[in-house]
C-alpha cells in the first residue's frame, strides 16, 4: 500500500470537513425581525330556540378588524436542530414572542323575539343594556409568537391542514383577556387573535408562509415572509338550540428579517 504524506492527508481531511460543514450549512443564523398584521372578521348567525313555552329567535351580524405591529425590531435566533421541526427560533436571550402594540374594533348587534308567544308570566322580560361596542388596544406586554414547521411536524390535530413545504407561521397575540374586555358587545369570542379556530383543530390558524431553511441559512440580507389566510366556518350549534352561524375571516400578515453578523451579545 503506497503511503500518503502527512500533509497531503490533513489537506485532504480538511478539505473533507469543509464539504461537509457546506453540505449542512451553519448551525446558527441572526436577525432584526419585524411584524405587522391586518384582520377582519365578519358573522352572522340565526338562531331559534324553544324557551318559557314558546318558540324564541335571535339574529345576529357584526365585524371586527384587528391592526397590530412589533414595537420594535427583535433580534431572533435561528437554530438547527434534530427534531421534525428542523429549526427552533428563539427571540432575544430568554425567548418567548415579538412585543407587539395595537387594536381590535369590533361592532355587533343582535336582536330577538318569539314566533309563538311564551307562557304568560314564565319569563322577565330582558333588561335593555348599553353596548360597549368600539376600539380595544391590546394590553402592554402583548406578544405574538413565531413558528417554524415543516410538514412532518405539523400537528395536525391542533392547527389543522399542515402546510406542504416549510413553513412560518404565528401565533398570538398572548396573554389577552378574553373579548379584549368588552362586556356587552355582540362579537366573536376570539376576534382579537389572529386567524380563525379550525373546526377540527384545538388552536387558532393563521396561515403559513413558506420558508425554505436554505434561505434562512444562506446569504441574503433582506426577505419578508408573508401570509394571506381567507376561511369561512361554520361554528356547530349545540341542541335545543338550532339554526345556522357563519363566521369570515381575511387575514394578512408579514414578518421582515434583517440578518446580522451576531446574536444577542456579540454571540
Amino acid at each position: 500500500m503506497k503511503a500518503i504524506p502527512l500533509l497531503a492527508a490533513l489537506a485532504f481531511a480538511g478539505a473533507l470537513g469543509g464539504t461537509a460543514q457546506a453540505a449542512t450549512g451553519p448551525s446558527a443564523a441572526y436577525f432584526k425581525v419585524e411584524l405587522s398584521a391586518n384582520q377582519g372578521v365578519s358573522w352572522h348567525l340565526n338562531y331559534t330556540s324553544r324557551i318559557c313555552g314558546g318558540v324564541s329567535f335571535t339574529k345576529g351580524q357584526g365585524e371586527a378588524t384587528l391592526r397590530l405591529h412589533s414595537t420594535e425590531p427583535q433580534i431572533v435566533t435561528a437554530r438547527r436542530v434534530t427534531s421534525p421541526e428542523k429549526v427552533a427560533l428563539f427571540v432575544g436571550r430568554h425567548g418567548g414572542g415579538i412585543p407587539i402594540t395595537g387594536n381590535v374594533v369590533r361592532n355587533g348587534t343582535e336582536s330577538g323575539g318569539f314566533t309563538e308567544p311564551p307562557t304568560a308570566g314564565a319569563c322577565r322580560p330582558p333588561e335593555p343594556i348599553p353596548t360597549d361596542c368600539g376600539s380595544r388596544n391590546y394590553p402592554r406586554g402583548s406578544q405574538v409568537a413565531l413558528h417554524f414547521d415543516t410538514p412532518q411536524s405539523w400537528d395536525e390535530s391542533f392547527y389543522g391542514e399542515p402546510p406542504l413545504a416549510q413553513s412560518l407561521h404565528l401565533t398570538g397575540p398572548a396573554p389577552v383577556p378574553v373579548g379584549l374586555g368588552f362586556q356587552n358587545c355582540p362579537g366573536e369570542r376570539d376576534d382579537a387573535l389572529l386567524g380563525l379556530h379550525d373546526e377540527d383543530g384545538l388552536a387558532m390558524d393563521s396561515g403559513f408562509g413558506g420558508l425554505p431553511i436554505g434561505t434562512i441559512f444562506g446569504k441574503r440580507k433582506h426577505f419578508t415572509v408573508t401570509a394571506v389566510f381567507n376561511r369561512t366556518s361554520h361554528p356547530h350549534v349545540m341542541p335545543p338550540v338550532m339554526g345556522t352561524h357563519e363566521v369570515n375571516v381575511a387575514l394578512r400578515w408579514r414578518v421582515k428579517f434583517t440578518r446580522l453578523a451576531h446574536g444577542p451579545g456579540g454571540n
